[in-house]
């Protein structure tokens, strides 16, 4: 009786010391920021002393200007988010979250004329917002398609159901997005996916952790604790597939057989330790450049703090196995 006791006072005892932490995430269905789920589901976070609250928002300029209104700590939003910072924004790049844009497609109507990347000369294409991934990447495939970054128009629309419904109303021609919308418009046939841009930029930061000034300065230990967690999910995810699709299933809105399609096209593109590797950065600022437009960007060190993520030998271990 004295041992359930005491089990019992040490998990009082823990629960009353866990964190919050406010997290927010620029797409409410993107596989890569369902690991948030799989890592509260499976208490990896609990494990580091951390609650998290979640919030889903409809695109990166939404997610970053919650962050510096100081309405949430951190966000898992995009490596193009370095814009904002460049601009002056009071937060910072803390770790790298995914590589190259595996999990980004471009969508059309099922009952389209546009059946192949030619056709789209011209052509209203939905992001997400101004100066975001999705922009950009429309903006990249027309200038590699010789149009000129010009060669398409953007709209911006918020979240992937909002461009889902600009391409169902035709007001849009295509849209990019999470490849999860993608499939789910195949399952209805309202739509598919016309190309996807992993191959097209593989050096890249997709996906990027970003932290205001302000938690940086007050909270140093719990973004410790949070990348920390983070990368034991990251890790976890690798080796256990069945849970992790049982976890990011009714978030990304798949079937069983699609949401496992996204868990193989996606799990190279994951950082292992968070680290910014220099050819990826390098692209990933010159699309800041070219998106600003900016002549230059401020040093490294004033738009990215590495000093949170994990210490490279913890980074090697099999804790999650």
């Amino acid at each position: 009786m004295r041992f359930i006791v005491l089990a019992i006072m040490l998990l009082v005892s823990h629960a009353a010391a866990a964190e919050k932490l406010r997290v927010a995430r620029s797409e409410a269905t993107t596989f890569a920021f369902a690991l948030l789920d799989l890592g509260m589901a499976e208490g990896i976070f609990a494990r580091h002393g951390l609650e998290i609250e979640s919030f889903d928002l409809a695109g990166a300029a939404k997610a970053h200007q919650a962050l510096v209104a100081g309405s949430v700590d951190v966000e898992l939003g995009s490596g193009l988010e370095l814009l904002f910072i460049a601009r002056g924004s009071p937060a910072k790049g803390v770790a790298v979250l995914a590589g190259p844009p595996a999990g980004m497609g471009l969508m059309v109507r099922a009952d389209g004329e546009i059946g192949d990347l030619a056709a789209l000369k011209g052509k209203a294409i939905g992001v997400s917002s101004s100066g975001s991934l999705t922009d950009w990447l429309a903006s990249e495939l027309a200038r590699r398609q010789g149009w000129g970054a010009d060669g398409v128009t953007r709209v911006a629309l918020g979240s992937q159901d909002a461009q889902v419904a600009g391409l169902i109303a035709k007001n849009i021609d295509a849209f990019i997005g999470g490849t999860q919308t993608g499939y789910r418009l195949e399952e209805s046939g309202r739509g598919k996916i016309l190309a996807t841009f992993g191959k097209l930029v593989p050096d890249f930061i997709t996906h990027m952790i970003v932290a205001s000034d302000r938690a940086i300065a007050a909270r140093p230990d719990a973004l410790r604790h949070f990348l920390a967690a983070w990368f034991e999910t990251v890790r976890f995810m690798q080796t256990h597939k069945d849970e992790t699709i049982r976890v990011t299933m009714p978030i990304t809105r798949l079937p069983p057989g699609a949401a496992s399609g996204i868990y193989d096209e996606q799990l190279a593109m994951f950082s292992a330790d968070g680290r910014f590797e220099t050819k990826a950065l390098a692209v990933t600022e010159a699309a800041v450049r070219a998106l600003g437009p900016l002549d230059k960007l401020p040093p490294d060190d004033t738009m990215i703090a590495t000093q949170f993520l994990p210490p490279p030998a913890n980074m090697s271990g099999k804790e999650a196995q």
